[in-house]
């Protein structure tokens, strides 16, 4: 397998891994929406009236305020599963990346390079900022907007009266919203993850006086960027930076440094090692 196969497998990989940090948190949301749904049966249960459960019903004795707090706890512990399961997914993608980059250029040398595999600040490279906030703190954001939403759309369920079955495809509209939004954190940061270490692990290679050349390469598919697409196949030396027609610029797709470049990019870069014979 050719170098730029291995790198394509590498990144393939890569997105494996980001899928099932999707999946665990899919489970981590039905736990959650089950959970919200035994919460609402038993407020059913206890107050509803001919079948309906109304604000009115449910402003007494402090019922709605004892709500609230339930739902915060639930949504709370929700954000804490996530959290882990995006941390494991990233640090998985990170120490993968970092060792098989280095293992495939390896191959390619004539002389191998020897004692470059050196420990990595994995917690550095998880919580790089991206667009100015890092994944950790859009989390944080993400919880507070959630926990309102939720909140938000049992009241207005009660307002309209609604039926158990009602409330209950309401709030599974809120979470589905709300997973879609972790999802989207998951896929931008694993293969920003990605293509950091990858980058941090040439960075290394190149230091060592290895001369690269790097090839933007898309998924040639119609998801992809009109800017991005413009890149598709541009070669420049290792060192320097990649210089999109916007004049953004960054060492790597995915590395850029503007949302609109960034988020839910699937680019990847071609590393080629430069011989006697390539000069």
């Amino acid at each position: 397998m050719n170098p730029e196969k291995k790198f394509i497998t590498l990144q393939r990989k890569a997105e494996r891994m980001s899928k099932m940090g999707e999946k665990t948190i899919a489970k981590n949301y039905k736990k959650t929406l089950d959970e919200l749904r035994i919460t609402m049966a038993r407020m059913y249960k206890d107050y509803e009236i001919n079948g309906q459960l109304t604000f009115a019903e449910m402003s007494k004795y402090d019922r709605l305020q004892k709500l609230d707090k339930e739902v915060y706890h639930l949504i709370t512990g929700l954000y804490k599963s996530n959290s882990t399961a995006i941390r494991g997914t990233l640090k998985g993608i990170v120490e993968d990346t970092y060792k098989n980059t280095i293992s495939i250029v390896n191959n390619e040398v004539e002389n191998k390079i020897k004692g470059i595999l050196k420990p990595i600040d994995v917690t550095k490279t998880i919580n790089e900022e991206m667009a100015g906030l890092k994944w950790t703190e859009r989390m944080g954001k993400h919880r507070i907007d959630a926990i309102y939403e939720v909140q938000k759309e049992i009241k207005y369920g009660l307002t309209k009266g609604d039926t158990y079955g009602t409330m209950a495809n309401r709030l599974k509209g809120t979470l589905e919203t709300d997973m879609a939004k972790a999802n989207k954190i998951v896929r931008t940061e694993g293969h920003r993850c990605f293509s950091q270490s990858k980058v941090d692990s040439l960075n290394d290679i190149s230091n060592q006086g290895v001369k690269m050349t790097k090839t933007w390469r898309t998924s040639e598919d119609e998801r992809v960027r009109s800017q991005h697409n413009d890149m598709n196949g541009v070669t420049i030396p290792y060192e320097e930076d990649f210089i999109l027609p916007d004049g953004s610029r960054g060492p790597s797709p995915g590395l850029i440094g503007e949302p609109q470049h960034d988020i839910n990019c699937r680019c990847t870069m071609i590393i080629d090692i430069v011989t006697d014979n390539k000069k």
